[in-house]
């Protein structure tokens, strides 16, 4: 009998110690009698200490889902050894000795003696702090997918203002003369439109509606034109200076997004200079080693601040989606990340180093490519002629838009029929839709899209060739399968240049420029 009892005993505290979620046993009295290996693994307490400890010891910080305190006679295990009452689904959080704080649910349930006095409570727990953060990171991630939506929404609108803003700009300035002292006052307005598509740009790329447009460049004239813009970003607190000793050194990136890449790097090292400080920024030539022993030539961007800096634990966490050193609500954690993204979609290597009261270095590799082609003037690229004659459908619902692309049409000798949405175009008689050479349409607009008043119109007068526009950009007509690849389209806002380009080669190459679904 006493062997069976001892198999029995060794049985139990095999399957006690087994269990995958941490038991602790209570006395009448409130102290810890027993815990399996499980409890002291998530608590952080060595079993000698794990006995002296009562269910309401001092050191044991607790609070619930709110974030507030649980008093000491809301304690799960307080409750049940006071009423007899079982507590199940409990989750609060625990500030572990060791530091750590660790999501618990906990479930409490008593012992009764011969008397049916509560003798004791046994809390069984799972450690759910992962699980916390997961859910945590899910909600995040909805909320920038929603930030990106009405990111993409207000770039369509606002590039629909620029369409109108730089057409009506380049109006004026063909009809003013070249001596015109007005003349230097329009082109820096153009100018600060185009600075504002660029904003647009990087609007669409965080929404995911535009895809990276690679392009040979030589990153010391892109960040240097960037250096007045992070002056003013930075603040007069911050020196901000540039240099490079590269001669000169080409890469192949999206320029849209390197300028994305630098300002954030700014923005992280104005973060940590809040008393001001320096940013430099230093570009160079270099070799960098790759995994079979070799080399390839790379143009080093050195992005250097001398903020509060990081230890190594947080410097190793810097390129995590999520991760944020910064306080709730004043950073998304997906700043570096997406700045890791674009460097590695771009071929390259971004790594750091941080000393705490010294400051942080970024420094990225990108690959050395060939420069691009010159063109000289003994071989001139060819030029695309701008004018026309042909009679153009323009269909805009937005008016203002509407009205200068008709007026920036006419001035380049093309006939309009105007329509403001697919109803209208589609009402026109068959006279009037015979004559046109070439259909100008939005893709966006209420009732039918641009793509299907194309499909219609086909259908009453085949082989007319089709340019669609649009604030969003082209991938989007074809991830969603209602054009094919190499469709006509003309991103907004454009210029009259673009404009003539898109409306004079669709006009001629083949007869139909846009293939529906």
């Amino acid at each position: 009998m006493e062997e069976s009892l001892r198999a029995s005993d060794a049985l139990q505290r095999g399957v006690f110690e087994a269990l995958a979620e941490g038991v602790l046993v209570y006395d009448a009295s409130g102290r810890i009698v027993s815990a399996n290996r499980r409890a002291v693994e998530i608590l952080g307490l060595g079993r000698a200490e794990m006995d002296r400890r009562q269910v309401d010891s001092p050191g044991w910080p607790v609070t619930g889902e709110d974030g507030q305190p649980v008093s000491r006679e809301d304690l799960p295990a307080n409750v049940t050894l006071q009423t007899g009452e079982a507590v199940r689904g409990a989750t609060l959080c625990l500030a572990t000795p060791d530091g750590r704080s660790v999501w618990l649910r906990l479930n409490t349930v008593a012992q009764f003696g011969e008397g049916g006095e509560v003798s004791g409570v046994v809390a069984s727990f799972a450690d759910i702090t992962e699980q916390r953060d997961l859910e945590a990171r899910l909600r995040q991630a909805h909320r920038l997918e929603a930030v990106g939506q009405l990111a993409g929404g207000v770039a369509h609108d606002f590039n629909n203002l620029l369409a109108a803003i730089i057409g009506f700009t380049e109006l004026v300035k063909g009809a003013l003369p070249a001596d015109s002292v007005t003349l230097h006052d329009i082109e820096e307005a153009l100018r600060a439109a185009e600075r504002a598509a660029a904003l647009t740009r990087q609007l669409l790329a965080f929404s995911r509606r535009q895809a990276l447009r690679p392009q040979v460049v030589d990153p010391a004239v892109v960040i240097g034109n960037l250096v007045p813009m992070l002056e003013r970003l930075l603040g007069e607190h911050i020196a901000v200076t540039m240099s490079s000793t590269i001669a000169p050194g080409y890469v192949e990136v999206d320029p849209g997004q390197l300028e994305q890449v630098i300002v954030n790097l700014s923005v992280n090292a104005r973060d940590a200079m809040p008393d001001g400080g320096r940013l430099a920024i230093v570009l160079a030539d270099a070799e960098v080693a790759s995994g079979d022993g070799l080399t390839w030539p790379a143009v080093e961007i050195a992005v250097r601040d001398t903020g509060t800096g990081m230890d190594a634990t947080t410097a190793a966490k810097v390129f995590e989606p999520f991760y944020s050193t910064k306080g709730p609500g004043k950073g998304s954690g997906m700043g570096l990340a997406t700045v890791h993204g674009i460097v590695a979609q771009s071929g390259g290597q971004i790594s750091v180093v941080s000393q705490v009261g010294v400051g942080t270095v970024f420094t990225i590799h990108l690959p050395k490519v060939a420069p691009p082609p010159l063109v000289t003037s003994e071989m001139e690229a060819p030029t695309v002629s701008s004018a026309g004659s042909e009679t153009v459908l323009l269909v805009e619902d937005e008016p203002s838009v509407r009205t200068v692309t008709t007026r920036l049409l006419r001035s380049l000798g093309y006939a309009v029929v105007e329509a403001d949405g697919a109803a209208s175009a589609l009402a026109l008689d068959d006279t009037v839709l015979g004559s046109v050479s070439l259909l100008l349409t939005d893709v966006v607009m209420p009732g039918m899209s641009g793509v299907r008043l194309a499909e219609a119109l086909a259908l009453r007068h085949p082989g007319v060739p089709v340019v669609l526009m649009s604030g969003f950009a082209p991938e989007d007509a074809v991830s969603e399968g209602i054009a094919e690849p190499g469709a006509a389209f003309l991103s907004k806002p454009f210029t009259r240049d673009q404009l003539a380009s898109a409306i004079r080669q669709t006009l001629d190459r083949a007869p139909t420029s846009l293939r529906v679904r």
